[in-house]
């Protein structure tokens, strides 16, 4: 935490003007407790869950693109990293497929190493968690396309896993994983893709592919977007959509209003410049 201590008197504790904290949601609640106390206001960026969603009419390389940047940005530890993937059943086999071939395609060792594109995990206590939630998800009747065996020898290594599978209940997707995991859930109807999104109240971001877009965003029919949303904005997907309005809309309404939107051009179907909304995303 830090803040700028406000005058006082030495008979009295001396209040923090403000107070921010990133970290995990256990230790949030517990400094929330003591700032009750002392009447702080607080700001806080805790553990998150983030939902990536992609619907059968999406651009599949677009998706596995925006997957791999949402995955595996600081090889999975970090707040904004995508940890459930939920993909609509035509597409969900294929999708996989390319996203495990990308995967076992990243080269693992220490970062100070020339060609490393995964480092090891922070410490060998995360590398204990990752394992146990993938051996969980495999007991209980996930399949790894790659990966899902801990890594042998010294470091802090786990291997870029992706898992096909995995049942809705299992822990791996209720647990912030903070490693290259990449767990998916397929479904059917779009109802379902929401509720299952929904499913945990963790989450700092969600993430959209379909080719269903927002009307009236002057965007040209070819691009597919992927929308990066508040948990607030998220949680507003729950509402139904009115009548005529897209799906993109629906799921990435609060998005374009309270984050960032990142298109991503349909090398297939694109036939127009990149539309002007929203800001691009640069990731973090």
């Amino acid at each position: 935490m830090r803040g700028d201590p406000s005058p006082q008197s030495s008979e009295q504790p001396r209040p923090i003007s403000a107070d921010f904290l990133t970290g995990s949601t256990e230790v949030g609640r517990v400094l929330l407790k003591e700032a009750a106390d002392q009447v702080v206001n607080c700001s806080m960026e805790l553990g998150g869950n983030a939902p990536f969603l992609v619907f059968a009419d999406a651009d599949l390389d677009a998706a596995v693109d925006g997957a791999m940047v949402a995955k595996m940005r600081n090889a999975g530890e970090a707040c904004t990293a995508a940890n459930r993937f939920y993909v609509q059943a035509p597409v969900a086999e294929e999708f996989s497929r390319r996203l495990a071939e990308r995967m076992a395609a990243l080269v693992v060792g220490p970062g100070t190493r020339e060609g490393t594109e995964v480092g090891p995990l922070v410490n060998p206590e995360a590398v204990d968690k990752v394992d146990e939630l993938v051996r969980n998800a495999l007991d209980g009747g996930a399949k790894a396309l790659t990966g899902g065996i801990r890594a042998t020898g010294p470091g802090c290594y786990y291997p870029p896993t992706v898992l096909v599978g995995v049942r809705p209940d299992a822990e791996l997707l209720q647990e912030e994983v903070f490693g290259p995991v990449a767990p998916i859930v397929s479904f059917d109807e779009e109802d379902e893709a929401i509720r299952l999104a929904n499913s945990t109240e963790m989450g700092l971001v969600s993430y959209v592919f379909t080719g269903d877009l927002a009307p009236g965003c002057g965007s040209p029919s070819g691009w597919s977007p992927a929308w990066s949303a508040s948990t607030a904005a998220w949680s507003a997907t729950r509402r139904r959509p009115s009548a005529g309005s897209s799906r993109a809309a629906w799921a990435g309404r609060a998005a374009m209003r309270a984050c960032s939107t990142t298109w991503r051009p349909s090398t297939s179907r694109s036939t127009g410049s990149r539309p002007p909304v929203g800001r691009r995303s640069t990731g973090s």
